[in-house]
């Protein structure tokens, strides 16, 4: 029986033993790595221009104010026209029509009837925003808001972005490996810290030398677009 146990505690400590080293080996094989992050930006010029048109009217009678509304949503429609905008980028963000209400002698009174329309436009030829914007102003009653530059189609501004991001994450651990007398091994992941994203820039406008006299047209520069992509990789060392 005590000859069953010595042989039991000695086969658990030599099972101890063995396991004791194969991690010491294991621990001397692990891989050596290095992870980095990095970004990558492409500049774009944009090519398009949004922006929202509304009218606003209060009537007597809800007829009577969208009416109104129809009378200068017509002129807008027509000035856009003139500038060759598709009905496809022209829509309808929304059509309201709604009593006002008043408060006298802490009693709500009927005062009129109001009845609104926005519209969205989407502008192919971005110089004639400031034209458009000018002719829009001569409507009485009339919200013109919302102004975007963009770029349609970023779709290779996205790739570029992302090859750029990694090509300076490769540049980026390449320099850490040299600072650590050692050599840099291929990736074994690669993250996009987010999806690439965009900051816009809108610049500075050219001022220009005219006279008191004279009449301004409205100016407007359209900056530029960044298209920016992070990622993260983790290398292999040698």
């Amino acid at each position: 029986m005590k000859k069953n146990i010595t042989l039991i505690i000695t086969l658990i400590f030599v099972s101890l033993l063995l396991t004791s080293c194969l991690s010491s080996a294991d621990m001397d094989k692990s891989e050596k790595t290095i992870s980095v992050s990095a970004k990558g930006g492409v500049t774009l010029s944009p090519d398009i221009a949004t922006f929202r048109v509304e009218a606003n009217e209060t009537r007597k009678t809800t007829s009577e104010a969208l009416n109104a509304v129809n009378k200068n949503m017509a002129i807008v429609l027509q000035i856009l026209n003139t500038y060759k905008i598709a009905d496809k980028d022209i829509a309808t963000n929304s059509l309201n029509l709604s009593p006002q209400y008043d408060w006298e002698d802490g009693k709500r009174l009927l005062t009129g009837q109001n009845a609104s329309q926005s519209l969205s436009v989407k502008l192919r030829n971005i110089n004639d925003l400031g034209k458009i914007v000018d002719e829009i102003s001569k409507i009485t009653n009339i919200n013109l808001y919302s102004i975007n530059f963009d770029k349609e189609d970023k779709t290779e501004a996205y790739e570029e972005a992302r090859i750029l991001a990694v090509k300076n994450a490769i540049k980026k651990a390449s320099t850490l490996a040299i600072a650590a007398n050692m050599e840099l091994g291929d990736p074994i992941t690669i993250n996009e810290g987010s999806s690439p994203y965009i900051s816009y820039d809108r610049g500075n406008s050219t001022k220009m030398m005219v006279s008191e006299a004279a009449s301004y047209s409205t100016q407007t520069p359209s900056g530029e677009l960044t298209i920016t992509s992070d990622v993260s990789i983790t290398f292999l060392m040698k």
